[in-house]
């Protein structure tokens, strides 16, 4: 069986995963080519025909936006599901 904290990281995971899926195209876009790729800014600059100041910014108000998701699902998970 599972630990607590093995299924804690799975739910964790698939908070972060559906909350990915609602970004805009171009949020999700560039997150998952930085992160879940591993490209440089510089590369996903080239894939996306992006200046990379462009990217860097784009990256930034994704995880901003992404941060606000989660907490909404936090926020939810909470008060419904107690």
């Amino acid at each position: 069986l599972p630990s607590s904290v093995e299924i804690e990281t799975a739910e964790k995971k698939t908070d972060l995963a559906l909350a990915v899926a609602t970004l805009p195209p171009k949020y999700r876009a560039v997150l998952l080519l930085r992160y879940d790729h591993g490209f440089s800014e510089t590369e996903v600059a080239q894939i996306l025909s992006m200046s990379v100041d462009n990217v860097h910014k784009t990256i930034q108000r994704a995880k901003k936006k992404l941060e606000r998701i989660l907490e909404e699902q936090e926020g939810y998970l909470h008060e419904d599901h107690r």
